[in-house]
C-alpha cells in the first residue's frame, strides 16, 4: 500500500487513475448512460469511497461526482449481499437484480442502503470521463460547498448561480 503522504489532494484519487484499471473496484448503482452512483475502491490506498452525481456535461460524457469515504468492512459487505443474486464481474460491476420480484430487490437495496448510510461527510468532488472512465479532476471539499452550489438534481434547489463544473474549472 502506497503511504497516506503519496495521496494527493483527495486521497487515492489522482488524475491519471482510470476507474477500470486492475487497482479499482467499481460497483455501479444506479446507471443512466453511465455510472450515476455506487462505491468504487482502491487497492492500492486500502480505501473506498461511495459516490453519487452532481452534474454532466451537454454530451453526457464529463461527469462530476460527491465522494464519501466508506469502510472496506461495508464494501465487502455489499458485496457479498449483491453476490448472492448476480456474479461479480470486475472491475466494473453493475449488479443485475431485473429477474429478481420486486419485494425482494427492494430488500436487497434496503440492505445495501444500510452499508451505504455508514459513509462518512463528503470530502471530495471528482470528475471523471464517462466513456473511458478516466479521472480529470478532483477538489477536496467541506459540507459548505454544497449549501452555496446548485446540484443538477431537481429536488435539491438552490438560490446560487454557481455550477460544478465552475466550481471545478471546468468547461462544460
Amino acid at each position: 500500500m502506497k503511504s497516506k503522504d503519496e495521496k494527493p489532494d483527495c486521497g487515492w484519487l489522482s488524475t491519471s487513475a482510470k476507474l477500470d484499471a486492475p487497482d479499482f473496484t467499481v460497483i455501479v448503482q444506479d446507471f443512466y448512460d453511465g455510472p450515476t452512483e455506487g462505491v468504487v475502491g482502491c487497492y492500492g490506498y486500502g480505501v473506498t469511497y461511495k459516490f453519487e452525481m452532481l452534474d454532466w456535461d451537454d454530451k453526457q460524457d464529463i461527469r462530476i461526482f460527491r465522494t464519501s469515504p466508506l469502510s472496506y468492512k461495508y464494501f465487502a459487505e455489499i458485496v457479498k449481499v449483491y453476490s448472492q443474486y448476480d456474479q461479480p464481474r470486475w472491475p466494473v460491476w453493475m449488479p443485475n437484480l431485473s429477474k429478481l420480484p420486486k419485494s425482494l430487490r427492494e430488500d436487497v437495496y434496503r440492505k445495501v442502503d444500510l452499508f451505504l448510510d455508514e459513509a462518512e461527510p463528503i470530502s471530495c468532488i471528482v470528475a471523471w470521463q464517462n466513456s473511458d472512465l478516466q479521472l480529470i479532476k478532483c477538489k477536496s471539499t467541506t459540507d459548505a460547498t454544497f449549501r452555496n452550489v446548485k446540484d443538477w438534481l431537481p429536488w435539491e434547489n438552490s438560490t446560487s448561480n454557481t455550477d460544478w463544473f465552475s466550481l471545478m474549472n471546468l468547461t462544460r
